[in-house]
């Protein structure tokens, strides 16, 4: 971890520290994994700052505790992973494991990702939440909300692989991301994906939209999905 992240990374700490649907909750347990990272330490502060009128204050960590904090992180998104399989609808999920988790900064920078995560999905992850934050800059975004897109030309290789991001945050403000990208077992389109000889043949293409605002379901999406699917059961549950 280095560069801007582990810059982000550092400053959450020193602050004292989905089938589709499926996905969203367990967004929301890595929204409470953060927070309980984001309670008080008992540690005494771990960073010397520099005087407040410098225009640029320099932070130091020593590296053990720099390594309890990023392993921390990484716990997280395992977490995420681990209860991911465990309430999948989808073997493609469940048993493949054709999905990645990842944990980001306030401007969608990668920081953490699952250990099983496929690399394909952790390296995009990053990309398309920038992408996704372009329609739906951060401060139009609410606790509760839910993005999503299995928008390939953004996102990961084809439209199988949706990918859902949740905002995590603290003191009223965004401090992280949480994403998780999924293959799910059908978007319409042609019966052998891997034939189709351009993207409308593939599937149904969703571009980036709300999943959930505040909490709650955004229906026109879920029955837009759960119409343009041959297994409902096995994406939307």
């Amino acid at each position: 971890m280095t560069g801007n992240g582990n810059k982000m990374a550092r400053n959450i700490l020193a602050d004292g520290w989905k089938s589709v649907r499926h996905l969203v909750m367990l967004s929301r347990v890595g929204i409470d994994c953060v927070k309980a990272c984001l309670a008080p330490s008992p540690l005494e502060p771990i960073f010397e700052e520099e005087p407040a009128d410098m225009r640029m204050r320099t932070k130091t960590i020593d590296p053990i505790t720099l390594e309890v904090q990023w392993q921390r992180l990484i716990t997280i998104v395992d977490e995420i992973d681990t209860a991911t399989i465990r309430t999948s609808f989808s073997t493609i999920v469940g048993e493949s494991h054709d999905f990645g988790c990842v944990l980001m900064d306030a401007d969608g920078r990668g920081l953490a990702q699952a250990q099983w995560s496929p690399p394909e999905f952790c390296t995009m992850m990053p990309v398309t939440t920038r992408e996704m934050l372009r329609k739906f800059p951060p401060d139009t975004l609410r606790p509760g909300d839910v993005l999503i897109t299995n928008d390939p030309w953004i996102g990961s290789t084809h439209l199988p692989d949706y990918n859902l991001i949740s905002p995590v945050f603290y003191k009223n403000e965004i401090v992280a991301f949480l994403g998780t990208t999924a293959h799910v077992s059908d978007v319409g389109g042609h019966r052998g994906d891997l034939e189709a000889v351009d993207v409308f043949q593939e599937g149904t293409r969703v571009l980036p939209t709300f999943f959930y605002r505040d909490g709650e379901p955004v229906e026109v999406v879920h029955e837009f999905i759960s119409a343009n699917t041959r297994v409902p059961d096995l994406v939307m549950g």
